[in-house]
């Protein structure tokens, strides 16, 4: 009975305790508060302005851009707001190249969320002011604006922010979602007010569907947000009907997808003109597999590499002040706590339970970039930490002397410059230039004439597709990925871009899409046809390229190796910039090594993301392959010229688990 008591007497402590959270004035103008998000967008906006890619990147960069300048539909789950808002920016934007114009869009929503973070700041120091009214007014503003620095500028954050991404929307959407959630249990306002700020949050979270579906944890979030700060309000029978009308208009957009189709675009992956390829586009289906079982083991592992990730970012005194705000929430909000905890757990060891990286893959270099892919999930995860930062950051200045503080902050705004600093000079995107010089190096040898490039990687594929289908660079020419083209929606799509090329294999590609077809719609189909008729497509189209034109293999051989069921009865050699596909009896072509641009690829050089790594990679391991042809042509292990390719390659193949594997 006691015990009850006690437990009664603590729960009507917490509730006066939060009742009177706010009970001391916040005397910051909401003036001074806008400003402060302001300078925050206007300083991160810059940094990103500096550091931004001047054209098109690799990776879903160029696919994307080419969505945008057709009013296409990109990859599933077709990306229908990004690719709305790209081309606003493209059609707008009177300077720059269409893929400039098309990367500020990441950079212009990712500043917008760090201007919002500020909002979001202000409303919880607001709501805890009580703990933090020591503080000196200025002061707390000053760190406001540092703290959405230092997420402005975490490497992930930074690096999503400077090229054609979805993740710089999903940013600012998410953001969005967060200081409708704060407003919400924060503000002291009226119903009219709370109506107002659910309706709209049913119609922002409903968006998310429009873009990256990871923002889809915060559908559910919300509402439970919201029913457990004021429960009778939300327990409405009215305004849950609202709330479901408002969910269902911000759906609309998704609309957009099917529209694109039937206007045949130039970019229309998975044509969801009908509703059974808009739901196998909508929902995925290529990425169906990813909720399988898994061992302990792997789950450990995956949770490890989430926690390197989350230190790599946030460093681990910053992530200690997380951790303390953490711990300050709980003291004095149990229900925004538990709001937190949920929030972390969905956006963190949820979010890689869902994208699942192979993290006990033995093939390390698969290992390697299976785990650099899960980076991007994690943005808000980082964006949530560091507002719990700057929250246990006040709750241990407030309890601190004046010199203390001085010491604390002019520390901690010292490294915040360092540190902005070192992540510019380390993700810096201003000169890049690898996908233009992988262009430019196959135009040379090509000498701009007629020619079948193939690719197997899609981050080479769509850096072409953007030179060649945006920009009309190499309008002789012709660019297919032989891993899209395993879907019928591809084979029309290069039947509408190349009709004279895809004729000869009419047969071919029509059997194909019949086998296919039974696939994709989840019917009986037989394997062993459906593979030959792949193959046999595939086949076609480069015996008859090869009878009038040049077919060159632009192929990552460590992402799939070359397969030699492809152009089996012909000769593959290295070309120094590709892979050249020569007739029997055809002699090696005479290159010039020299003509080719290697710049900046050197291992002193340092190179902002893994795709240039990737690239350069590429070109040392051309160079190894031409050093161990000399060596088989001439039969001299010791050759000088197979030597100074050999140099070569150690000098560009950046992977030292691939040095390691060829012995260089």
């Amino acid at each position: 009975m006691i015990k009850k008591k006690q437990k009664k007497k603590n729960q009507l402590q917490h509730t006066l305790q939060e009742v009177s959270l706010a009970s001391v004035v916040y005397d910051i103008h909401k003036r001074e508060i806008v400003i402060d998000a302001l300078i925050a967008f206007a300083l991160v906006f810059i940094y990103y302005l500096s550091a931004i890619a001047p054209s098109v990147t690799f990776e879903d960069s160029g696919e994307f851009i080419a969505a945008m300048d057709s009013l296409g539909v990109a990859h599933p789950p077709g990306y229908p707001l990004l690719v709305l808002l790209g081309k606003l920016f493209i059609t707008i934007i009177p300077f720059g190249t269409i893929a400039f114009r098309a990367n500020l869009v990441s950079a212009f929503c990712s500043a917008i969320s760090i201007g919002i973070f500020c909002l979001i700041a202000h409303l919880w120091i607001c709501y805890f002011f009580s703990a933090f009214e020591r503080i000196d007014r200025k002061l707390i503003r000053f760190l406001v604006v540092a703290f959405a620095l230092f997420i402005g500028s975490t490497p992930d954050f930074l690096a999503q922010s400077l090229i054609t991404e979805v993740y710089g929307l999903n940013n600012f959407h998410c953001s969005i979602m967060l200081y409708l959630i704060s407003y919400f249990i924060t503000a002291n306002v009226g119903e009219r007010s709370k109506e107002r700020v659910l309706y709209l949050y049913a119609f922002v979270s409903s968006l998310c569907f429009s873009n990256h579906h990871t923002a889809a944890l915060f559908v559910l979030f919300g509402p439970l947000c919201f029913w457990l700060f004021d429960r009778p309000f939300v327990m409405n029978g009215k305004r849950i009907a609202i709330y479901g009308v408002c969910f269902i208009v911000g759906l609309a957009p998704l609309l957009y997808l099917p529209w694109s189709a039937m206007q045949n675009p130039k970019m229309n992956w998975g044509n969801p003109s009908t509703l059974s390829n808009f739901w196998i586009v909508f929902s995925r289906h290529q990425y169906s597999v990813l909720l399988e079982a898994r061992s302990l083991e792997k789950l450990g592992l995956q949770l490890f590499l989430q926690l390197k990730l989350l230190l790599e970012n946030l460093r681990y005194a910053p992530f200690m002040l997380s951790l303390l705000g953490l711990y300050f929430v709980y003291k004095k909000n149990r229900r925004l706590f538990f709001c937190s905890l949920v929030l972390l757990v969905l956006s963190g060891p949820i979010t890689v339970w869902i994208f699942d990286p192979d993290v006990v893959n033995k093939n390390l270099f698969s290992r390697f970039q299976d785990e650099e892919l899960a980076r991007v999930f994690f943005l808000i995860h980082y964006y949530y930490w560091v507002l719990l930062g700057l929250l246990g950051t006040l709750f241990f200045l407030n309890k601190r002397e004046r010199e203390i503080r001085v010491i604390f902050v002019t520390a901690a705004t010292t490294l915040l410059l360092i540190n902005l600093g070192y992540i510019h000079h380390q993700k810096s995107m201003s000169s890049y230039k690898y996908p233009e010089q992988l262009f430019n190096n196959l135009m040379i040898l090509s000498e701009e004439k007629s020619s079948l490039f193939i690719s197997n990687c899609d981050p080479f594929s769509f850096s072409m597709m953007y030179f060649h289908g945006v920009e009309a660079r190499a309008a002789n020419s012709y660019f297919i990925d032989i891993e899209l083209l395993r879907g019928s929606w591809y084979v029309h799509l290069m039947q509408q871009w190349y009709p004279e090329l895809m004729k000869k294999s009419e047969k071919e590609a029509k059997l194909f899409v019949e086998n296919v077809t039974l696939f994709e719609n989840d019917k009986p189909y037989n394997v062993e046809v459906l593979d030959k008729a792949y193959y046999d497509l595939l086949n076609s189209i480069i015996d008859n390229a090869l009878e009038k034109m040049p077919v060159y293999f632009v192929i990552y051989p460590f992402l799939k190796p070359i397969d030699r069921k492809i152009a089996a009865k012909h000769r593959i050699e290295s070309c120094y910039v590709s892979y050249c596909v020569l007739a029997q009896g055809q002699a090696s072509p005479l290159i010039d090594e020299s003509k080719f641009d290697f710049s900046d690829l050197g291992k002193d050089v340092v190179l902002p993301d893994r795709m240039s790594n990737m690239i350069s990679t590429f070109y040392g391991f051309l160079q190894f392959e031409k050093a161990e042809e000399i060596k088989r042509l001439t039969q001299d292990p010791n050759n000088a010229i197979s030597e100074k390719h050999l140099t070569k390659a150690r000098e560009l193949v950046r992977d030292p688990l691939i040095k390691e594997r060829f012995f260089l």
